[in-house]
């Protein structure tokens, strides 16, 4: 089944003809964007690109496959678009931004067995990475957003309810030798720590933000690396 994460991924790179740049703009690795890239082809049956060491370029299906797609984008934001005046207009339809990574299979199955009794609006949702949801909020092309509490916007026209509370996590690798079941927070005080980076900020903002954290937790890091999303952070521990 071909993907809208795929599609995105597929447009991304035959814009930028550049693995790296594309990881970075989807907020993904390498690794991610080139899995992606090869389970289409696989879908589709044909290559879409020409890797060398240095160059990436389109094949004659990929010109063909990106026009297309290019296409249907282009028609499905006209849609959302004409979804999101009509919900603004007082229509029955609620949209929706989510973190790209939730499963929220059983709560839109509740949906829309509430929006076919006719007790609920149509639901329309979208998911993305968790700078672009809280901006996208902040634009209002969402009803309703759900993200980490430390990315929603502020403003008094905003209701903000609290739906699940985890603990934080202190992800440390295998390898480190001081890594074990008998480990606590306080044997990684200073180690180098690892932090997804906010693309709003300069690095230098990032930094502080990662050290203000830190010391919240009673941590002094010796040193911090930015990285553009989740899925790196775990790869750089691993």
């Amino acid at each position: 089944m071909i993907t809208d994460a795929a599609i995105s991924c597929f447009l991304s790179l035959a814009e930028t003809l550049s693995f790296t740049e594309t990881a970075n703009r989807l907020y993904m690795t390498q690794q991610g964007v080139s899995k992606i890239i090869a389970s289409l082809e696989e879908e589709l049956g044909t290559p879409l690109f020409v890797r060398s060491r240095k160059n990436v370029s389109l094949t004659e299906a990929g010109r063909l496959y990106l026009e297309f797609f290019s296409r249907m984008s282009e028609e499905f934001n006209q849609l959302r678009d004409s979804i999101a005046k009509k919900s603004a207009a007082g229509g029955s339809i609620l949209s929706l931004g989510v973190l790209e990574w939730l499963d929220l299979s059983s709560v839109l199955e509740r949906l829309h067995l509430k929006h076919r009794s006719g007790s609920f609006p149509e639901v329309i949702i979208d998911r993305l990475p968790k700078f672009e949801l809280a901006e996208s909020f902040k634009n209002r092309i969402y009803d309703i957003i759900i993200t980490y509490s430390e990315e929603l916007p502020t403003g008094a026209d905003i209701v903000r309810l609290n739906i699940l509370e985890t603990s934080s996590i202190l992800l440390v690798s295998g390898s480190h030798p001081k890594a074990g079941s008998a480990a606590s927070i306080k044997d990684f005080v200073e180690e180098p720590f690892i932090y997804v980076r906010n693309p709003d900020f300069s690095d230098y903002v990032n930094r502080n933000n990662a050290k203000a954290m830190a010391k919240s937790y009673g941590l002094r890091p010796s040193s911090i690396r930015l990285v553009p999303n989740v899925e790196t952070a775990y790869y750089s521990v691993e």
